[in-house]
């Protein structure tokens, strides 16, 4: 078993190698709650196995192997899997787009893929189709490889704006990040200290603002009170120890700031439709 989980991003800053215009991974999850956080990345994960459900405001959604899904930049949103997934996970940064389509903030993307319609299918199975073809340029290295990767890289975006942009019905991203980023200091923040008890008045002072006015702002741009967020924060932390260690659960609850036991399986139950027991040993049945 490993250690208790070291901090976990947030707001999520995705660093791009120097050799790439974007970040391409194979990726392999042994489950996880990521709790609300945005980024300024354009993000694709193609289910290659598994589930994950995605919760964007109010709403969440289930995927499942061979879905895809697209979340927009500067979209705050949640992810949660409760059983080892593998995926391709993309991620296109904001400047990137901005060089090759200069008219980006009027536009947002949209993939359905659970629409019937085999029109969208069939665009959706292209789309597919070039991340396979990303895939094994990156595993199996052939000679030329970012000459190749690069022409599957404009396809890709091709597709993207071709088959999937839309108007966005918002103020565009320019507007989106303004609003967040008067955020920025309060997840920093919570994400050194959500350990200990934070009050509202002191997250607030943190921010500069009223606490009234504070979860206000909170509340519209996250989609979440903070309190609410704050409990997510320390359950994923919680969760990932859960899977990742022997620690006794009340240990782990005390080291991740979790006093009210009553509250807190309340919540894990409504996240993870599961009690803390059950998650450990279905992840020791896996392994």
């Amino acid at each position: 078993m490993k250690e208790p989980a070291e901090q976990l991003r947030i707001h999520e800053y995705v660093e791009i190698p120097s050799t790439k215009d974007i970040y391409f991974k194979h990726y392999f999850d042994q489950g996880r709650l990521v709790s609300n956080h945005w980024h300024n990345e354009v993000e694709i994960i193609y289910l290659l196995k598994g589930n994950l459900d995605v919760s964007i405001g109010s709403k969440t959604l289930h995927y499942q192997e061979s879905d895809l899904v697209l979340i927009n930049s500067k979209v705050v949103h949640s992810t949660v899997c409760t059983a080892p997934n593998e995926s391709i996970l993309v991620q296109i940064p904001y400047t990137f787009l901005k060089r090759y389509i200069p008219d980006i903030d009027r536009y947002m993307f949209y993939i359905d893929c659970f629409s019937t319609n085999p029109i969208v299918q069939t665009k959706i199975s292209q789309l597919k189709e070039t991340l396979k073809k990303m895939l094994i340029v990156t595993e199996y290295h052939p000679e030329g490889e970012w000459l190749h990767f690069g022409s599957l890289l404009f396809e890709l975006l091709y597709f993207l704006y071709h088959d999937f942009k839309i108007t966005d019905p918002q103020a565009g991203f320019q507007q989106q990040a303004k609003s967040l980023n008067k955020l920025d200091s309060v997840l920093d923040y919570t994400q050194k200290h959500y350990s200990k008890s934070i009050s509202l008045d002191e997250i607030a002072d943190i921010a500069g603002f009223q606490s009234q006015y504070f979860c206000r702002l909170f509340k519209k741009n996250m989609g979440v009170t903070y309190l609410q967020y704050l409990n997510e924060i320390r359950l994923s932390h919680i969760y990932q120890d859960l899977i990742t260690t022997e620690l006794p659960i009340q240990e782990i609850l005390e080291l991740h700031g979790f006093t009210n036991y009553k509250l807190f399986r309340k919540v894990f139950a409504q996240k993870f439709h599961m009690t803390p027991s059950e998650i450990r040993n279905l992840q020791g049945e896996m392994q």
